[in-house]
């Protein structure tokens, strides 16, 4: 026989996106704009202008993305 039972489970779920450059709040109800943010990370390596050995972190909204790179980036139709 199998008996079961209920278990209560804590877990982290996103409440909030917060842009580290303008600040600005973006809910996790919004599910267009949330969809549209990007976050960036990466480890520095030997000689990096960074620094050495460190985990770099950046969460950005589609606006202070465009902002920052569309001069140079490239768009191509997917």
């Amino acid at each position: 026989m199998i008996t079961t039972k209920k278990k209560t489970v804590e877990k982290k779920v996103l409440d909030k996106f917060i842009c580290d450059r303008c600040k600005g709040v973006i809910k996790a109800d919004d599910v267009m704009e949330l969809q549209e943010t990007y976050c960036i990370e990466f480890h520095t390596g030997y000689n990096s202008v960074f620094g050495d050995g460190y985990v770099i972190r950046c969460d950005l909204c589609q606006n202070c993305l465009k902002d920052l790179i569309n001069e140079f980036c490239r768009k191509e139709t997917i």
